[in-house]
C-alpha cells in the first residue's frame, strides 16, 4: 500500500507540473517565464568528474555519407553494455570523416569495460578501452623520445659481511651499553673480547639486534636509527619520537616502534623504504605487542580485548567470523605457518582455545576448558602446542592438566598428562620433542622450584624431576639438549648447567643480582649480566661456556645491557642435519687435532714471549750494573773517599745505656 500510495504522489506531482508548464507556456512575459521555470525545476547539477568517461580505439573510419548509419549502430552496441549517462562523442576530421575512436560516458565503468575490452567490430577493427585519466597520462608523453640521463650505478651496503669473518676461530659479536657508550665486541672461546667499534652517545634510550643480525637499531629521543654493514654505518633513520620499545619482523621488512607520547601508540615502518606503513593506537599496555607469522604474510595483535589481524603488505585488516568472539587472553601464531592458536574466555569460568588456519580459513581444533585463564607454548618446529589451564584443587591436592596438540598428525589428536601442584612456565626443547616445566614449592616469592623433564612420543614420558632449586627461569640451549637453570633477582644469581639427554648436571655458579641470562645463536657461550637499571653495584657481564666453566668476568660501572648478535638459521635441510650429526665423531677428533696444534702453537708463542721478557730483563739489569761500576769513582768522591758500595767496610761499637725503668718503696715493719 506504501509503494501504490508514493506512485500514485509521484504521478500526481508530475500531473501539477505538467499543467504549470502549460500554464507557462501562455505567457508572454519572458522575465516571468525564467523564474516560474527555476521554481518548478531544481538548478541542474554539474560533474567535473570524469570517472565515468571513457576513450574506445579501433572504431571504423568512414566518409560522411555513413557517419549516421555507423552511429546508429554504435548506438544499439553501448546501450546493451550499460546504461549511457549522455550521447556518446564520435570526433571527425574537416572532411567529416571519423578518426577512429569515440568518447562514451557510462554508468557503469567496469561493466562496461569489460565488455567492450577486446571487442571485435569486424575482422579490422578490434576495441580498446581507456579511461580518461588513463588516455590524459598517455598525452602528456612528447612526441619525440628523450633519453634518460643514466644515473651511474652504485653498490649497495653488504650487511652479510660480518659472516665472513676469516678467523680460523668461529666467533660470535655481542654489544654493550655502558656509562654513554655503546661497544661492539668479537668473542671466542680463548681470550678476550676484542672491540670492533666504540661510539658515545651511540643511543640516548636503548639498543636492539633485527632477528637475523642483519640490522642494529638504536633508540634516539626524534626516533630510531638503523645501522649496518661495515663499521655500522647509519643505513636509514626514522623518525618516531621517544620510542620506548622496538620490534623486528621475522624477516626484518618491517619493525614496530611503541611510543608513549600523548598516547599509546605503535607504528610499522618498512626498513628499507623508510616509510610509516601503520599505525594503531591502544589504550592498554598489555595489548601493544605485534605479532608476525614467519612469511610476514600476517600480522596480528589484540586491541580493546578483541583480535585484530591484518594482511600483509597491504596491512589491511580482516574481518574475523565468530569463532574469536569473546575476550582474548592468549594468542601466538605457529612458528612457521599460518596457523594461529588463542584462549578466548567465553563466561567467568570457561575458556575455549582454537586453533585457525588462515590459508584454508578453518578452525583446525577446538576446546573447552573449566578456567580463568590458558597459557599457550609453542614447539619451535610447529609440531606440538602446549596448553595449560588453571589447577583443579580435589579434596585438599592441587593437581594440573598438560594438554599436548599434535599439530602435524590427522585431526590434531591431543596428549595429556597430569602433575601435582601448579606450574609456572613451559619451555620447550629447540628441535626436539622434549619440553621442561617450572614448579613451586610452596607459596612465598623465594619458594623453592622442582624442574621436570618430559618427552612427547606416542605417549608423554616423564624423564625426571630435579627438586629443591632455587631458581626461577629455563634456558634452553638455541641447539637443545643443554639448558640452563637460573636464579634471577630473587635467587640472587645461582646459575645451573644441565644436560638433558643424561639428566646430568654439567656445573654451578654464581653471580650475585644477576638479572638476565642468554645464550648466543651457537649455543657454545652463556652470559649472564648484572644491569644498572635494576642495581647500582656489582654491574656488569660474565661469560660462561656451554659446559659451566667461566670464560670471562667483567665488572663495570653504570653497566645497562648486553646483547648477542643473532645469526640466520641454517642452510641445512633435516637430511643433511641427520648426516652431519651421524659424522661427528670424525669431525671431533679432526677439531680436537686442530684446536691441540692450535694450542700448542699459542704456548709456545707464549713460553718464547716469556723467555724473550726474561733475556730483555737481564739485559737491562746487566746495563744497569755497568753503568753503577763506572759511576763508582764520582760516587766514591763525592762521599770523601768513602766506598759506599763495599759491603764490608764499616765499624762495630758496642754502646751501653742504663734506664730507670720502675720505683718502689716498700716499708717493712
Amino acid at each position: 500500500r506504501k509503494e501504490k500510495r508514493k506512485k500514485m504522489s509521484v504521478s500526481k506531482i508530475e500531473k501539477i507540473k505538467q499543467s504549470l508548464f502549460e500554464v507557462i507556456s501562455q505567457t508572454n512575459d519572458d522575465q516571468l517565464k525564467e523564474s516560474l521555470i527555476e521554481e518548478i525545476l531544481p538548478e541542474p547539477t554539474f560533474y567535473a568528474s570524469f570517472e565515468h568517461v571513457l576513450i574506445i580505439e579501433g572504431i571504423p573510419i568512414v566518409k560522411p555519407e555513413k557517419v549516421e548509419k555507423l552511429k546508429i549502430i554504435l548506438t544499439k552496441l553501448f546501450e546493451s553494455c550499460g546504461k549511457l549517462l549522455s550521447n556518446f562523442l564520435l570526433p571527425t576530421d574537416k572532411n567529416g570523416c571519423t578518426i577512429g575512436f569515440v568518447v562514451v560516458e557510462f554508468s557503469n565503468q567496469k561493466e562496461a569495460t569489460n565488455e567492450l575490452q577486446g571487442f571485435e567490430f569486424d575482422s579490422k577493427h578490434i576495441f580498446k578501452i581507456y579511461k580518461y585519466k588513463e588516455y590524459q597520462d598517455i598525452i602528456k608523453y612528447p612526441d619525440t623520445y628523450v633519453a634518460k640521463t643514466q644515473v651511474p650505478f652504485k653498490e649497495p651496503e653488504n650487511i652479510y659481511t660480518w659472516l665472513l669473518d676469516k678467523k680460523p676461530n668461529p666467533r660470535v659479536q655481542f654489544a654493550t651499553f655502558q656509562g654513554d657508550a655503546t661497544e661492539v665486541f668479537w668473542f671466542e672461546s680463548r681470550g678476550k673480547p676484542e672491540s670492533i667499534v666504540k661510539r658515545s652517545t651511540w643511543t640516548e634510550i636503548f639498543f636492539d639486534w633485527s632477528p637475523r643480525g642483519s640490522f642494529f637499531v638504536t633508540a634516539h629521543q626524534q626516533g630510531a636509527i638503523i645501522w649496518g654493514a661495515d663499521e655500522f654505518k647509519c643505513l636509514c633513520k626514522l623518525l618516531n619520537p621517544k620510542p620506548a620499545m622496538v620490534k623486528f619482523s621475522p624477516q626484518e621488512t618491517y619493525i614496530a616502534i611503541t611510543s608513549f607520547e600523548k598516547k599509546i601508540n605503535v607504528s610499522i615502518w618498512g626498513v628499507k623504504i623508510e616509510n610509516k606503513l601503520a599505525s594503531f593506537d591502544f589504550t592498554d599496555l598489555a595489548e601493544i605487542m605485534i605479532k608476525f607469522t614467519s612469511s610476514e604474510r600476517f600480522a596480528a595483535f589484540v586491541r580493546n580485548k578483541k583480535l585484530i589481524v591484518c594482511v600483509l603488505p597491504e596491512w589491511k585488516i580482516i574481518e574475523l567470523d565468530s569463532n574469536f568472539e569473546g575476550q582474548i587472553l592468549d594468542f601466538s601464531w605457529s612458528p612457521n605457518e599460518h596457523i594461529l592458536s588463542a584462549s578466548i574466555l567465553i563466561d567467568s569460568t570457561t575458556v575455549c582455545v582454537i586453533i585457525y588456519d588462515f590459508d584454508s580459513q578453518q578452525v583446525l581444533k577446538e576446546k573447552f576448558y573449566s578456567s580463568t585463564k590458558c597459557q599457550l607454548y609453542w614447539q619451535n618446529e610447529s609440531e606440538y602446542l602446549c596448553v595449560i589451564p588453571d589447577p583443579i584443587v580435589k579434596a585438599g591436592v592441587e593437581k594440573t592438566i598438560i594438554d599436548v596438540y599434535c599439530i602435524q598428525e590427522r585431526d590434531i589428536p591431543v596428549q595429556v598428562i597430569t602433575v601435582s601442584g601448579s606450574i609456572t612456565t613451559v619451555a620447550w626443547e629447540p628441535h626436539g620433542h622434549q619440553f621442561a616445566i617450572l614448579q613451586p614449592t610452596g607459596i612465598t616469592e623465594k619458594s623453592k622450584n622442582n624442574v621436570g623433564f618430559y618427552l612427547v612420543e606416542e605417549k608423554i614420558v616423564h624423564k625426571g624431576t630435579i627438586e629443591d632449586l632455587q631458581i626461577d627461569k629455563l634456558i634452553w640451549s638455541p641447539r637443545g639438549t643443554l639448558i640452563v637453570l637460573a636464579g634471577i633477582d630473587k635467587f640472587n644469581g645461582v646459575i645451573e648447567f644441565f644436560d638433558s639427554s643424561t639428566m646430568t648436571r654439567l656445573a654451578s655458579g654464581e653471580h650475585l643480582m644477576c638479572t638476565s641470562v642468554e645464550w648466543d645463536p651457537t649455543g657454545r657461550f652463556v652470559a649472564t649480566v648484572s644491569s644498572a637499571f635494576k642495581h647500582t653495584i656489582e654491574t656488569g657481564y660474565f661469560l660462561w661456556s656451554s659446559q659451566g666453566r667461566l670464560l670471562q668476568k667483567v665488572l663495570k660501572e653504570k653497566f645497562y645491557a648486553f646483547a648477542w648478535r643473532p645469526r640466520m638459521t641454517g642452510l641445512l635441510i633435516k637430511a643433511q642435519e641427520q648426516k652431519l650429526k651421524a659424522s661427528l665423531p670424525q669431525l671431533i677428533k679432526k677439531y680436537k687435532a686442530i684446536d691441540s696444534k692450535e694450542r700448542e702453537t699459542e704456548n709456545q708463542a707464549n713460553n718464547a714471549q716469556r723467555n724473550q721478557k726474561i733475556e730483555d730483563f737481564e739485559a737491562y739489569l746487566q746495563s744497569k750494573q755497568q753503568e753503577c761500576e763506572n759511576e763508582k769513582a764520582i760516587r766514591k768522591n763525592l762521599r770523601n773517599g768513602i766506598d759506599s758500595d763495599d759491603e764490608n767496610d764499616y765499624e762495630i761499637k758496642r754502646m751501653t745505656y742504663k734506664e730507670v725503668v720502675k720505683e718502689a718503696t716498700t716499708i717493712l715493719q
